[in-house]
């Protein structure tokens, strides 16, 4: 099983090796404290970090900061509320399970709906502030497959238990079956 450091430091190797000979840099740093000076880059991307972070408006100022004028600040959250299929399955099925599982649904984390992200742009005076969806697809060659991410704790589990809870992963596997998968 990976450890919370382990596996972000094996996406940033991954993202690395991916992206040789580009003029692109993968770190894992603290958001809310970037390590470079001002007006350094020309673009500065922030993927699936902002919703996670207690003063997500600190760690956009600092990308803010970081960014050359007239340059782009950019950043993706998944849409947990009617996108993001894989979660939706789980958090669906553990709140009709698990009674104080709707509390920490992931639908209501902030940043993850529609909008949200290009209001927080707007509240920091961005200008050409621009939103739309990315879809990407995930294709499990089996539940397990869909399933191994939880067990692996690689995806997010904010229901209260190590693991998700046997009677979670039967009804997902329901729902699974019942999409014609």
């Amino acid at each position: 099983m990976y450890s919370p450091r382990s596996w972000k430091l094996a996406y940033i190797r991954s993202a690395r090796e991916r992206a040789a000979g580009y003029l692109v840099r993968f770190e894992v740093g603290d958001a809310q404290a970037l390590p470079y000076p001002d007006a350094t880059f020309d673009r500065v991307l922030s993927m699936l970090v902002l919703n996670f972070l207690a003063e997500p408006v600190r760690a956009l100022r600092e990308m803010i900061r970081v960014t050359r004028p007239n340059g782009i600040v950019a950043a993706a959250v998944w849409d947990y509320g009617h996108g993001m299929g894989m979660l939706r399955t789980f958090w669906d099925e553990a709140v009709a399970l698990i009674p104080d599982a709707a509390s920490r649904d992931e639908r209501r984390m902030p940043l993850s709906r529609r909008g949200e992200l290009a209001e927080l742009w707007r509240a920091q005076r961005l200008g050409d502030v621009q939103e739309q969806p990315l879809a990407i697809e995930s294709v499990f060659r089996s539940f397990d497959d869909y399933w191994q991410p939880f067990r692996a704790r690689l995806a997010p589990d904010r229901i209260g238990h190590d693991d998700p809870p046997p009677r979670v992963r039967r009804g997902a596997r329901t729902t699974w079956s019942g999409c014609g998968r």
